[in-house]
């Protein structure tokens, strides 16, 4: 049993522009993507006006431009959220007479401007001048706003992967490292088809364990921060952002459970479903995804296989060290001796 896990690295090897930046510089006037969206009538053209003014995409192309092309959307979500609910403890409740009437207003003091998070900074700075007063009418508006700006991101993202969907998939072609490949399982963390339109596999062999996108956005995805760093006193204002609510809300594909079950009571049957022949032929193979520990709770438990090899396919040194430091923060220090340093290590490299 082979099962093939792919990243978004999958896609870009195939020239689609999925990259969170490629997305960012498509929300503009003129561009090909808002010709599209201008001419899609089953999507709300207003959420990419707002999108485009958003202080939500001020932020992240800031980000964008300070990390030099690239950008870690899952991160800085979860940074902004974190930003968001850390403004009112900082904030101090002053209660005063105004007009004979009792106004209470929250305060940000001057000597804690530095305390707050850059997303919050550039919140307070709106309006081209240091907000320091807020009453509770305003923090409640402003964080329904942010709600509906992340929101809006991702209903808008939906609509570009249509947009690729509708536009590039059809100049696609094989690459030969995956028309070579055996694959009897795929988990895919992309919201693409295009395994599925290129390489011999069975619909049902598929796990896009993200949500999937065909010919609309109406499919809900995942797309948030990470389900570890989720906090339920500190988060729960949020919860809709966390990847672990996400997959419970859109009930996402979970079939991948059951291909860890077989191979962890060591069976596999020679069938219809899959092709390979016993448990001393299977093995896992991972393709274009960062490792990034957001993903941990779907990753692990394939790493954790008993006799199952994995394989990790990498472009270059840098990129293989990248992918070493997440595997550190999914495992630790002591399994990823284990599983990497052993003399014949279940997780090894391979350069593509």
């Amino acid at each position: 049993m082979h099962i093939l896990i792919i990243g978004n690295g999958f896609d870009l090897a195939h020239g689609l522009p999925t990259r969170y930046s490629d997305f960012m510089k498509q929300i503009q006037i003129g561009s090909d993507f808002h010709s599209f969206v201008i001419n899609d009538h089953g999507f709300n053209k207003k959420i990419f006006n707002r999108v485009k003014e958003s202080i939500v995409l001020k932020h992240l192309k800031y980000e964008l431009q300070i990390n030099e092309g690239w950008i870690d959307f899952e991160n800085e979500i979860r940074e902004i959220i974190d930003g968001m609910c850390e403004l009112p403890s900082l904030l101090k409740k002053k209660t005063y007479i105004q007009n004979k009437e009792i106004v209470s207003k929250y305060v940000l003091e001057g000597e804690r401007i530095n305390e707050v998070a850059p997303f919050i900074y550039r919140i307070l700075l709106h309006h081209k001048e240091i907000k320091y007063q807020w009453t509770l009418d305003e923090l409640r508006k402003l964080e329904k706003n942010i709600h509906r700006q992340i929101r809006d991101y991702i209903d808008l993202f939906k609509e570009y992967v249509v947009w690729i969907i509708q536009t590039k998939m059809e100049s696609l072609s094989q690459i030969s490292i995956f028309s070579k490949m055996n694959v009897d399982c795929l988990l895919s963390f992309n919201y693409t088809p295009t395994f599925l339109k290129l390489y011999d596999i069975k619909d049902e062999n598929i796990c896009h364990v993200h949500g999937e996108i065909s010919r609309n956005s109406s499919n809900g995805i995942v797309m948030g921060a990470g389900s570890d760093f989720y906090d339920e006193d500190k988060h729960d204002k949020y919860v809709e952002f966390f990847k672990f609510y996400q997959c419970y809300k859109h009930s996402t594909n979970k079939n991948y459970l059951n291909w860890i079950d077989r191979l962890e009571k060591g069976y596999i049957s020679w069938d219809t479903t899959f092709g390979s022949p016993g448990m001393e032929d299977s093995f896992i193979s991972i393709f274009g995804h960062s490792l990034d520990p957001t993903d941990r709770n779907i990753l692990k438990p394939f790493l954790d296989l008993k006799d199952i090899p994995v394989f990790i396919y990498y472009l270059n040194d840098m990129n293989r060290f990248e992918l070493e430091k997440n595997l550190l923060k999914i495992l630790g220090k002591e399994l990823f001796s284990k599983y990497l340093a052993e003399e014949n290590p279940k997780i090894q490299f391979k350069k593509i």
